[in-house]
Formats: structure tokens, sequence, C-alpha cells
């Protein structure tokens, strides 16, 4: 399966690396993974918020 991305003008600068990035995670883990993937980071940041704001 074929994914094709176009990319809109505000795309370009910081985005196109964050884009970049995302797609090479994609291509070569696989979408589960990538969702898996997401999900931690997404607990991991969350964990430290809570941390850093609320334990103070």
């Amino acid at each position: 399966m074929k994914y094709e991305f176009e990319r809109k003008p505000w795309e370009y600068g910081l985005l196109s690396i964050r884009f970049r990035i995302n797609y090479w995670f994609l291509r070569h883990i696989g979408i589960v993974a990538f969702g898996v993937l997401a999900a931690l980071i997404g607990t991991f940041v969350t964990a430290l918020v809570y941390e850093w704001f609320l334990l103070k």
C-alpha cells in the first residue's frame, strides 16, 4: 500500500521537519507501532507535566 501526502503552503519550515520525522517512523515501524509509540510519548509527557507543575 502506498501513501501520498500533499503539502500545504503553511507546512513548510519547522512543520516539515516534524512531518519528515513522523513519516520516517511511520515507514520504518508501521502504523500500529507508530500509534503505540505516540501513546507512550504522550503518557511520558503528561507525567512530566504533572510532576513539574502539580508537585512543586
